[in-house]
């Protein structure tokens, strides 16, 4: 039988319910602390996100230098593009990423440099030195560039088995940063630059392995 409350009206049944009771914020599994934690999650995300942007904004500012000063700055735009986000997605994924990505970005600057500089002694003009061969100042530049930004991948790589994201990482951005000025030059250019580049990392890699 149906127990009633006793203010109630005769004759009208009130059955007892349970007290309601709040679900507890601090309670892992409430839909407050879901939502708290999916807050604070998106939150961090958010920083890092942030944090691998302004690491990776160098890359701009080099590109920036690169098209002012380059003949075909249009040439710039595509290295640009792949460089940046190659560098703003190592930082955003580990602290051993975000190294590679400074030491590819510190390498790729040398033949960025030097392949400006020579675009500048030699006038490669807007279509670039493809024409010339490797007789033109600018693409032995690119592969001097290359072998010394490869070198610098070398001496800076940890000395770890599982290091292998490292190096291939930074000795991409660091094709992808020398690129930016070695692209004026065409094609003869940035594959000079990557067979510059192979040259100077391939024996620092082979005598890490061989020491590992």
């Amino acid at each position: 039988m149906a127990s009633t409350d006793p203010r109630a009206p005769s004759g009208a049944p009130n059955p007892i319910e349970p007290p309601r009771v709040d679900p507890d914020p601090a309670d892992p599994r409430s839909p407050v602390a879901h939502a708290t934690e999916r807050r604070a999650r998106r939150a961090y995300e958010l920083s890092r996100m942030r944090r691998a942007l302004l690491a990776a904004s160098p890359v701009l500012a080099l590109a920036t230098i690169a098209a002012l000063v380059s003949p075909s700055p249009t040439r710039v735009v595509p290295f640009a593009i792949l460089s940046f986000g190659a560098a703003a997605l190592m930082v955003w994924q580990s602290r051993s990423m975000s190294r590679a990505a400074l030491v590819g970005m510190l390498a790729g600057v040398v033949p960025l440099a030097l392949s400006l500089a020579a675009n500048q002694w030699h006038a490669c003009g807007p279509h670039g030195c493809a024409s010339h061969g490797f007789s033109s100042f600018c693409a032995p530049a690119c592969a001097l560039g290359g072998l010394a930004a490869g070198l610098g991948v070398g001496m800076s790589a940890p000395r770890t088995r599982s290091a292998a994201p490292f190096w291939i990482g930074a000795s991409g951005l660091a094709w992808g940063v020398g690129a930016l000025g070695c692209a004026c030059v065409g094609a003869v250019g940035v594959v000079g630059l990557a067979i510059g580049l192979l040259a100077g990392v391939m024996p620092a890699w082979s005598v890490r392995a061989a020491r590992a």
